[in-house]
C-alpha cells in the first residue's frame, strides 16, 4: 500500500500482562495522508496474520463457525455451522434452514449422520451480511458519549434488516442507552467505567444468522484540573488585518473551551472558530479589549486573558459608523430600559433598527422604533444579541449583549447548565406534548431545539425555551436534542426520547351478516371481527332496546356469541360494541326464529261415512311464527276454508237427494261476552247450491248444543243463508227441537265439548 485511502480508524495493539488493573490512552494524534506530486510515500504499515480461527486488521474478529468467548475465538461444536455466546454464557448454535437441534444434526426432522473425515466440505455460505459503519472501537471519558451504527442486508430480502444489539457478559447500561433496531444505532450517554465491553450487533434473515463486533474502552485515568493560556496574550493590529488568538490547554478529560468578551461585551459578528483558535478576519477599532478563553471539564475550569489593540490605519478616511449607549445593558427581571443607537450625520435616523443576532423575532414586549431598542417588562427570554443595523452600506452593524438579571441570580461561580422537565415523553398519535429546557449557571446558556439526524416536523416547534409537538404522528418520535450555547459555543447539551403511541379507532363487523333466519330449538353461532384498532379494542354483546341476552346465550373467546338452543325470546336484533381509547364502532345483526309447521287431521286421514252422515274433520298446525291453515277439495283443488290462523273445522252433511251441504268454522276462543250489550249473530253459510230446509234445521240443531255447553246460547242469534235469503233462528225455536245423537256425538268429541 503506497498511500493511505478511506481511514477510518486506527487500531493499536496491546499486550496483556499479569497483575493488569486497566488500560487507557489519551492524548493520541495522527497524521493524514492525501494525494500529491513530489511528495514522499506513507511506509510502516502493519500487517496482521492471524490464527485459525481469528480474522481482521487486528485480528479482533472471529472467523465464521468460531465464536468469541473473552476475547479469545472457540470453534463452534455445530457441524460447521454458526453459533454465538448469549449474555449468560451459553453457546448457541445458528442452524441454517432445513437444520435443527442442538448442534444442528437434524435435517428435515431425520438425524444427520456426521462423516468424521479430515476433509469436511466448506459450510454453505451465510446469506447475512453484516457491518458497522462507524469505528468498531471506542475509546471515550468517563461522561462521554458513544454511538455505533450497524447496517445488515440480506442477498435474499431487498431493504436493510433489523438488527439486536447485546453486551457480551451483561446487558446494555439501563436508563442511558437507546437503540434503534432499524437504523441500527446504539447510542450510550454519560458513560461509566463499568460500560467498557464488547458489545454484538447481531440479525438474521430466517436462513441465516450474522453478526458484527464492536469495543467500547471508558477511560480510568485520574482527572485532572484545565489549564489554559492564550497566544499571543499581547499584540496591536491595524484596521483590517487579520487577528488569531489559539488557546492552549490541558487537562483529563480533555477541557472544553469557551471565548468570552473580558468587558462582557459580545464578541464582534465576523468572529470564527476554528480547533482552537479565535479568528478575526477583518480587525475593526472597535474589537480593542481583553479576551478571555475559559477551559472547563468535569474536574474544574480556569481561564486566560489576552489583550488586542486595533488602531485606525493612518489617513483612512472618516466613515458612517453606529454609536450605542449603553454599550452593555443590564436590566433586571421585571423591569423595563431602552437601547439607543445613533449616527453619524449622514445617517438618516429612520434607517436605524433592531434585530436579534439569532434570527428570531423580536418578543411581544420588545421592539425597535427609530434607532432605540425598547424593552417592556423585561422576561429572561429577553435576554440575548441585538444587532443594531442601517441601510446605509458605508456603516457596520454593531451588536450588543443585553443582559437580563434574575431575580435569583445565580452564584457567579456556578458554571452555565441546562435541565430538562422530563427525560422521556410519550405522545398518542394526533395529541400533543411539551418539555421544557431550563438554563442554569451565569451567565445563562441560549437554548436551541433540535432533532437527532434529521428535521423537526411540520407539528414540532421551539416556543421560548420549550420544544412543543402538536398533531403528534410516528415520523415525529426520536431523539431530541436541548443544546445550551454561550455566545455561540456549545456549553451543554442533554436528549429527550420522544414515543409516538400509535392510536387507531376500532372498525368491526358481525358474521354472519344481514337478517338470519334459524330453527327453534336449535344452536347458532355470531362472530365478531375486529378489522382495526389499536390499542386492541375491549369487545361488548348487547341487544337492542336494553334487552339482556338470554340464559341460553353463552360469550365464547374471539367475542364469539353463542346460543346453545334457540328459543322464541331470542329472536331480535343483536349489537357488537368495540371501544378503545381513539374511539368507539359497532356493527349489528338481527336473529329470526323460525320452526317447520306440523299438522295434526282429527278424526284422521281417510275418513269412511254413510250416505246422510255429517262428516266433521279438525285440522290444526302448530309452528312459530302461527302458521296459516286452509282447507282444498283435492278433486277441483276447490278452496273449502280460506287461509287464516290458527285451526280450522270443518262439517259436512249430505242430504237424501244426494248433494253434499258443507259448512266450516274457525276453532277460535270466543270474545267474553259484554254484560250491557244485545246479542250477538253467529253468521252460518251452506255451500250446497240448492240446500234444504232439512240440512239447516239440522245444522242449527248441533249449534245449539255447542253454544249451550259453553253458556253462551242466549247472547247469541244464528243465522241461515240459504241461497240468497236470510232465516233468522231465535235459541227459543230451537230448544224443543230433536238432534241426532251420532252428529251430535262426533261434533262434540271432535272439539273437546263436554
Amino acid at each position: 500500500m503506497s498511500v493511505l485511502k478511506n481511514l477510518k480508524r486506527v487500531l493499536v495493539r496491546a499486550t496483556l500482562t499479569r497483575n493488569l488493573l486497566s488500560t487507557s490512552i489519551a492524548d493520541v494524534s495522527m497524521d493524514t495522508a492525501g494525494e500529491a506530486f513530489g511528495a514522499a510515500s506513507a511506509k510502516g504499515i502493519e500487517s496482521c496474520n492471524c490464527p485459525p480461527g481469528y480474522t481482521g486488521r487486528s485480528c479482533e474478529s472471529c472467523t465464521p463457525g468460531f465464536y468469541q468467548n473473552r476475547g479469545r475465538c472457540q470453534q463452534c461444536n455445530c457441524n460447521g455451522h454458526n453459533c454465538h455466546l448469549t449474555s449468560y454464557g451459553d453457546v448457541v448454535c445458528d442452524c441454517r434452514a432445513h437444520y435443527s437441534g442442538v448442534d444442528c444434526s437434524i435435517i428435515d426432522g431425520e438425524p444427520q449422520v456426521v462423516q468424521t473425515t479430515t476433509n469436511r466440505p466448506p459450510p454453505p455460505q451465510s446469506t447475512v451480511t453484516v457491518t458497522i459503519s462507524s469505528p468498531t472501537i471506542r475509546i471515550e471519558n468517563v461522561g462521554g458519549q458513544v454511538n455505533f451504527t450497524c447496517e445488515a442486508r440480506s442477498r435474499m430480502i431487498q431493504g436493510a434488516l433489523p438488527v439486536n444489539w447485546t453486551k457480551v457478559d451483561g446487558h446494555l447500561p439501563q436508563g442511558r442507552t437507546y437503540v434503534d433496531r432499524n437504523t441500527g444505532v446504539l447510542y450510550i450517554s454519560r458513560v461509566q467505567v463499568s460500560d467498557s465491553g464488547t458489545y454484538i450487533c447481531q440479525t438474521s434473515d430466517g436462513i441465516s444468522t450474522g453478526q458484527a463486533i464492536a469495543s467500547l474502552t471508558v477511560g480510568s485515568n485520574p482527572m485532572t484540573i484545565p489549564t489554559v493560556s492564550i497566544q499571543p496574550s499581547v499584540n496591536e493590529y491595524y484596521e483590517g488585518d487579520r487577528i488569531e488568538l489559539e488557546c492552549v490547554t490541558t487537562g483529563n478529560p480533555i477541557p472544553k473551551i469557551v471565548w468570552q468578551r473580558a468587558s462582557g461585551q459580545p464578541l464582534p459578528l465576523a468572529v470564527e472558530y476554528y480547533r482552537s483558535y479565535l479568528v478575526i478576519p477583518k480587525a475593526r477599532e472597535e474589537d480593542s479589549g481583553e479576551y478571555r478563553c475559559i477551559a472547563r471539564n468535569t474536574a474544574g475550569s480556569k481561564d486566560s486573558i489576552a489583550a488586542i489593540f486595533v488602531r485606525p490605519r493612518p489617513l483612512r478616511p472618516t466613515r458612517d459608523r453606529l454609536t450605542i449607549s449603553p454599550s452593555t445593558p443590564n436590566v433586571v427581571e421585571g423591569q423595563s430600559t431602552n437601547v439607543i443607537c445613533t449616527g453619524t450625520a449622514s445617517i438618516p435616523v429612520g434607517s436605524i433598527g433592531w434585530v436579534r443576532q439569532d434570527g428570531s423575532e423580536l418578543a411581544q414586549n420588545v421592539r425597535s422604533e427609530n434607532g432605540v431598542l425598547y424593552i417592556d417588562v423585561a422576561r429572561l427570554e429577553n435576554q440575548g444579541v441585538y444587532v443594531c443595523q442601517t441601510t446605509s452600506e458605508q456603516a457596520a452593524s454593531v451588536p450588543i449583549l443585553v443582559t437580563v438579571v434574575p431575580l435569583s441570580t445565580p452564584a457567579p461561580g456556578e458554571a452555565p447548565s441546562i435541565s430538562v422537565s422530563v427525560d422521556s415523553l410519550k405522545i398518542p398519535t394526533g395529541g400533543s406534548g411539551t418539555i421544557d429546557c431550563n438554563p442554569q449557571g451565569y451567565p445563562q446558556p441560549y437554548i436551541k431545539w433540535s432533532k437527532h439526524n434529521n428535521n423537526f416536523g411540520p407539528g414540532t416547534s421551539q416556543r421560548g425555551n420549550t420544544l412543543i409537538i402538536s398533531n403528534a404522528q410516528d415520523e415525529d418520535g426520536g431523539y431530541y436534542m436541548c443544546t445550551g450555547s454561550v455566545d455561540g459555543t456549545v456549553v451543554a447539551n442533554t436528549y429527550v426520547m420522544v414515543e409516538i403511541e400509535t392510536r387507531i379507532p376500532p372498525k368491526v363487523e358481525i358474521w354472519p351478516q344481514g337478517e338470519l333466519a334459524v330453527t327453534l330449538g336449535g344452536q347458532f353461532e355470531f362472530h365478531c371481527r375486529v378489522l382495526a384498532g389499536v390499542p386492541p379494542p375491549e369487545i361488548l354483546w348487547s341487544r337492542s332496546r336494553e334487552r339482556s341476552l338470554s340464559r341460553s346465550t353463552h360469550l365464547q373467546p374471539q367475542a364469539v356469541l353463542k346460543f346453545e338452543r334457540i328459543e322464541v325470546n331470542d329472536e331480535g336484533e343483536y349489537i357488537c360494541t368495540a371501544t378503545n381509547v381513539a374511539g368507539q364502532a359497532s356493527a349489528n345483526a338481527t336473529l329470526k326464529v323460525r320452526s317447520v309447521p306440523e299438522i295434526t287431521l282429527t278424526p284422521g286421514s281417510f275418513i269412511e261415512a254413510n250416505p246422510g252422515e255429517p262428516v266433521e274433520v279438525h285440522c290444526r298446525a302448530n309452528g312459530y311464527p302461527e302458521p296459516m291453515v286452509s282447507i282444498k277439495l283435492r278433486s277441483d283443488d276447490r278452496e273449502l276454508v280460506p287461509p287464516s290462523p290458527g285451526s280450522r273445522h270443518c262439517v259436512s252433511a249430505r242430504p237424501t237427494s244426494g248433494m253434499m251441504a258443507t259448512t266450516c268454522a274457525q276453532l277460535s276462543r270466543p270474545p267474553a261476552p259484554s254484560r250491557s250489550s244485545s246479542p250477538s249473530a253467529l253468521s252460518v253459510a251452506i255451500s250446497d247450491s240448492d240446500p234444504t230446509e232439512k240440512a239447516a234445521e239440522k245444522l242449527i240443531l248441533i249449534l245449539t248444543v255447542i253454544l249451550t255447553k259453553i253458556k253462551i246460547l242466549n247472547k247469541i242469534q244464528i243465522i241461515i243463508q240459504i241461497n240468497k235469503d236470510l232465516h233468522l233462528y231465535s235459541p227459543s225455536k230451537v230448544k224443543t227441537a230433536h238432534l241426532d245423537a251420532t252428529a251430535l256425538m262426533a261434533y262434540t268429541r271432535c272439539n273437546g265439548v263436554e
